[in-house]
């Protein structure tokens, strides 16, 4: 595996290279860069994306709060299946999506995680991600969809506040 530190945007648009996973986590305390959140930036994943990958998404306060909210729904608006995994022992979801129009059941999800820890050494095992699954249940009609144009990401997250419990539920 190859990490590269780097305003993430910037990278992409200066590279040619596809990649199998492009994992983001760009928090900076309790603030994003607007940039990093937007459908101009997802595409520009998706560009980078071989066919069949994945871009991971780390959301801190898994979906318990408007800015998370917004970028959840930012997500599934520019790919076609989107799945959403609740960190045990923690408030963070983790968002992984792909350009693939085949959306897997959980014992899809789980039987591949368990192919994959035969050979990779995930901690926690893939296969016990697999069964970290929710189901989201979100009102997307109040929600916005980031763009360049319209990011107010300062404005929805809410500094100084704890959590709220993620508004998904385990399958």
């Amino acid at each position: 595996m190859r990490v590269t530190v780097a305003d993430g945007r910037q990278f992409l648009h200066e590279s040619s290279e596809t990649w199998d996973l492009i994992y983001g986590d760009a928090y900076i305390g309790q603030s994003v860069p607007f940039h990093l959140t937007t459908v101009q930036f997802l595409d520009e994943v998706k560009r980078h994306l071989n066919p069949g990958g994945v871009f991971a998404l780390n959301l801190a306060a898994g979906l318990g709060d408007p800015f998370s909210q917004a970028m959840y729904r930012t997500v599934r608006d520019r790919f076609d299946a989107v799945y959403l995994f609740r960190v045990h022992h923690a408030f963070n979801a983790l968002v992984v999506a792909t350009a693939s129009r085949e959306n897997l059941s959980s014992a899809d999800l789980l039987q591949r995680g368990i192919d994959l820890d035969r050979t990779l050494r995930f901690d926690p095992p893939l296969s016990a991600l697999a069964t970290w699954r929710g189901e989201v249940a979100l009102d997307t009609g109040t929600i916005p969809i980031l763009t360049d144009g319209y990011a107010p990401v300062d404005r929805l997250i809410r500094l100084g506040q704890d959590a709220r419990t993620p508004q998904y539920t385990p399958q």
